[in-house]
């Protein structure tokens, strides 16, 4: 079995595998929605052509329809497909001519409208002249404009249907992870449980995934949307000026070594977050569930300065985080400024010298904006990504964690139906150095009542933890009916055993809930059936609203005596052929004892019943006591027999009850 990871130990550098092998272990969840994806990526292919239409179609409205450049050709008689104009009483014919000699000029001042003239010769053509001379053009540019609003509704429909579906993929991919890393959560071995906090258990599950979230939702698109726009806004502008281009791509190199250093110190960044993180939820989690200790014993000063120094420690890696970032974001924008500068000065120059016309200009510089905002954008989403990442490191950890106890079963479909239990040779170490059993062996016959006593950290929990199959042996044989535990299937094995455990353990719901262990294939008649076969019924009877009470999360509000009597009738409700006892009676007082005692007759009858009992006056009447000694079976027999030997149980019996040799 592959060690445990550690998560109170874990580095803050851990898991720093290559980015595409976390990235094909996210696509397995995205293909089951491929569909969606694939729809996603049609609406935002769409959506990125439509949006880089616009500055096209602004530049062929300048220069096609709104530029004065052009020249004219002027006759004093009528001309073929010239415009006949009236000025200052005079009629004559112009038309456009790329081989004319006069050129529109704009009046300012009080007379507005426009000159015609070649330096020597000007006519006057006021507003309402010019409109009907370039009724053409405007009837263009009406189309144009009409053109570029189907292209912006368009392009919000397609915006919208890309934004609708990548997040509705991304809401369930993040429900079959969060599902995915629940369902493997459960079928860890306990031993993993006995190393690692919950809180921190609990941040891969909720704020790991979350950052999973945002990843699918809104990242991964955008990201998609990004490079196509880079691509396509660098296709139109070596269209519309390839001399341009080369000179906007002088910053590119500079670009790219700031997106690489960013790359490797926010990934960093992001991961030392993400680990202060959890620490912080471990801390919260496993002081909350101590604060009683930590009142009674006056700790409460030390528990805060701990706390701040964790605190503390999280604030520093989100100013790092932050700082990363914010070094990154001012460099785009410098390097965006220089790259806008330098096409505008030598855009003005080209501009000047008649090389270039305005709208070529205005459209370029308009792509130039349009190029660093996804570059700006891909700084902001790699924010994103990086804490992702970092979370998905964690999440498949946690995920590569082996299953169950690292035996491969038979899997054989078979209930318990004798209850017998034979131990051979079983040898059990918890950190595989320490030896907690030492070469047990017994064995306990169908319907037997058995009681496991010795002193603390004899052996006896692990008895039963090994029984149920929560740990692994390492050496010898456990066998119920004659088949090894480790054939049945688990799930078949632990419905024939119920354990009740000292620490009862009870769930936020109703007392109702608790008994049945949400479990609906046992009716509320059965489970209230066995509230009385225990004599707890007349107890719940007197809670506010019976069987339906709610309750919270490990029932602090009850006395360990009721928890133990809703434990012992959770157990005894699933009808099981082996029951297992585990100080199940220590912290009832003697008048409850005396009905678990009448209980436990009635519980007995065709039932394996092992016991396990500091309290050795409970267990008297056992067909049989093992007594367990540093990890090995001392002595077994009858509370006489055992008596008569004058041997370790006695001596147990003698310093519980004080009896004279």
């Amino acid at each position: 079995m592959a060690d445990n990871t550690d998560y109170r130990l874990e580095s803050e550098t851990a898991g720093s595998r290559f980015d595409m092998e976390i990235f094909k272990r996210l696509w397995k969840y995205i293909k089951p929605y491929k569909f969606l994806f694939i729809m996603s990526l049609i609406f935002l292919a769409l959506a990125t052509v439509l949006q880089l239409l616009i500055p096209y179609f602004t530049k062929i409205a300048i220069d096609n329809y709104m530029s004065q450049d052009y020249t004219y050709s002027v006759s004093l008689v009528e001309a073929e497909d010239a415009f006949k104009v009236n000025s200052d009483g005079q009629e004559i014919w112009i038309k456009k001519d790329d081989n004319g000699t006069y050129k529109l000029n704009y009046l300012k001042g009080q007379m507005k409208g426009f000159t015609l003239t070649n330096d020597t010769i000007s006519y006057y053509l006021n507003p309402e002249v010019m409109e009907a001379f370039r009724s053409n053009d405007i009837l263009s540019l009406n189309n144009l404009v009409l053109l570029l609003v189907t292209v912006l509704i368009s392009n919000f429909f397609c915006t919208f249907g890309q934004v609708i579906t990548s997040n509705k993929m991304g809401q369930k991919v993040i429900l079959d992870v969060r599902k995915a890393l629940f369902d493997h959560l459960m079928k860890l071995p306990m031993k993993f449980y006995d190393t690692n906090p919950a809180g921190r258990i609990v941040t891969r599950a909720t704020n790991d995934t979350e950052n999973l979230n945002e990843f699918f939702t809104t990242a991964i698109t955008s990201i998609i949307k990004d490079v196509l726009m880079l691509i396509g806004i660098v296709i139109f502008m070596f269209f519309i000026s390839a001399q341009l281009t080369g000179y906007a791509m002088i910053v590119i190199p500079f670009i790219v070594l700031a997106t690489v250093l960013f790359r490797l110190f926010a990934r960093k960044a992001f991961r030392r977050v993400r680990t202060r993180l959890a620490a912080i939820n471990s801390f919260m989690a496993e002081h909350i569930s101590g604060m009683s200790v930590i009142q009674l014993f006056n700790r409460e000063k030390t528990k805060e300065d701990e706390f701040a120094e964790k605190n503390q420690s999280y604030y520093k890696s989100t100013i790092q985080q932050m700082t990363v970032f914010a070094i990154f974001r001012p460099t785009m924008d410098f390097l965006f400024y220089i790259g806008m500068t330098t096409v505008i000065w030598f855009g003005a120059k080209d501009l000047l010298s008649g090389s270039l016309t305005f709208g070529i200009l205005y459209a370029f510089i308009n792509y130039i904006d349009m190029l660093f905002q996804p570059l700006r954008d891909i700084a902001e989403k790699f924010n994103i990504v990086q804490n992702a990442f970092a979370s998905a490191e964690k999440i498949f950890t946690l995920m590569d964690e082996e299953e169950g106890i690292g035996i491969q079963g038979k899997d054989i479909n078979r209930k318990i139906s004798d209850g017998r239990i034979d131990f051979n040779d079983v040898k059990l170490t918890y950190d595989g150095e320490k030896q907690v059993l030492r070469g047990i062996s017994f064995n306990i016959k169908p319907d037997e009542e058995i009681a496991i006593v010795g002193e603390t950290g004899a052996g006896k929990t692990s008895l039963m933890n090994i029984l149920t199959a929560l740990y692994p042996i390492q050496n010898g044989n456990i066998k119920i009916d004659d088949i090894s535990i480790y054939d049945y299937q688990e799930e078949l094995l632990r419905h024939g055993i119920a354990v009740v455990l000292q620490d009862v353990f009870l769930f936020s719901g109703t007392v109702l809930d608790n008994i049945r262990l949400f479990n609906e294939d046992i009716t509320r008649e059965q489970a209230i059936e066995a509230a009385k076969y225990v004599h707890v019924d007349h107890l719940i009877d007197k809670f506010e609203k019976g069987f339906d009470t709610q309750i919270t999360e490990r029932a602090t509000t009850l006395s360990a005596g009721e928890r133990q009597l809703i434990a012992l009738a959770r157990a005894v409700v699933s009808d099981p052929k082996i029951l297992v006892l585990d100080e199940a009676t220590s912290n009832i007082d003697p008048v409850t004892e005396g009905l678990i005692q009448d209980a436990m007759k009635k519980v007995s009858n065709n039932r394996t019943v092992i016991t396990i009992a500091h309290r050795l006056s409970t267990i008297r009447n056992a067909d049989r006591i093992l007594v367990l000694h540093k990890g090995k079976l001392a002595e077994q027999g009858s509370h006489t027999e055992l008596m008569a030997k004058d041997g370790i149980y006695k001596q147990l019996y003698r310093l519980q009850y004080d009896i004279s040799a």
